[in-house]
């Protein structure tokens, strides 16, 4: 599937920039290092469903073959989280759920409070919007032995989300950071829900 540029991306950019600014005024005031700019790479895979106006369909595993995050301070122990990403699925087709390739692609961008829990564990909490061009394509359904019963018409749609998520992150050594990001995935749009997990990457800038 080919990526396109789109308006979300723009304004994915320039959201970063504006809630990046704060966030380095904030450090300097508090004695931090004067960049808490974070960049990096994830991998990750979920459990998703969809609603199909043609009727039910079976829930598949997606894979996320990249996720490019950046997160910096916002103020106090509040940070933004964005990312950029991209993922799959294809769904079983049988005679009672529609078969389908899925395509997705957007960003998201959540709020995340750092929860002090003790000992060396400090996780984070987000809740934040995605905002995603989805397209479904080879949508159909099979018969009792296995041939084509019913194709469907493809379908791309924009949609938006809520997320919630919940991120353990460790430092590697002074540049770099490893962590997790379990999220769940709510549609306002009749589109995706997914609960799924993610591994990443950080590279302090």
């Amino acid at each position: 599937m080919r990526v396109k540029p789109t308006p979300v991306f723009f304004l994915f950019t320039i959201l970063l920039v504006q809630f990046s600014l704060p966030g380095a005024a904030y450090s300097v005031a508090i004695g931090m290092p004067e960049s808490t700019l974070k960049v990096g790479y994830g991998v990750g895979m979920g459990r998703l469903s969809i609603e199909d106006p043609d009727g039910a369909s079976a829930s598949e595993n997606g894979v996320q073959p990249f996720r490019v995050i950046v997160a910096d301070w916002l103020r106090g122990d509040i940070r933004y989280w964005g990312e950029l990403f991209f993922q799959s699925a294809t769904l079983s087709a049988s005679q009672m759920n529609i078969g389908q390739t899925v395509g997705q692609y957007g960003v998201q961008l959540s709020a995340q409070k750092n929860l002090k829990v003790g000992g060396h564990w400090y996780p984070w909490l987000g809740v934040g919007v995605d905002l995603s061009r989805v397209s479904y394509s080879r949508r159909h359904t099979i018969d009792s032995d296995g041939f084509l019963q019913n194709r469907f018409s493809d379908r791309n749609e924009i949609d938006l989300g809520i997320i919630v998520n919940l991120i353990s992150e460790t430092e590697l050594n002074r540049d770099w950071d490893v962590g997790a990001k379990l999220e769940q995935r709510f549609s306002l749009s009749g589109g995706i829900k997914q609960l799924s997990l993610s591994l990443f990457l950080l590279s302090h800038f």
